[in-house]
């Protein structure tokens, strides 16, 4: 029995939701940095801004697409 159709979807999936979810935590890393300045501070703020962006619009987006392998992590049933 061949797995290959439903490994492609899986990947098809993760792709959509990890793209979106990428542009999003660029733009909120991006603006962030525009908005707060320069130095240590500000570059670590921004960061943040975007690891957290992508993070939470990456589990939003899998759960709409209804990615099973979301239910192996802890905490996200």
């Amino acid at each position: 029995m061949s797995y290959d159709g439903a490994l492609r979807r899986t990947y098809a999936k993760l792709l959509c939701a990890a793209g979106p979810a990428a542009a999003l935590g660029w733009t909120a890393a991006r603006g962030c940095a525009a908005t707060s300045g320069s130095g240590t501070g500000p570059n670590a703020l921004a960061l943040t801004a975007g690891t957290l962006t992508l993070a939470l619009a990456f589990l939003a987006l899998a759960r709409l697409l209804k990615i099973s392998e979301l239910r192996l992590l802890p905490g996200l049933k």
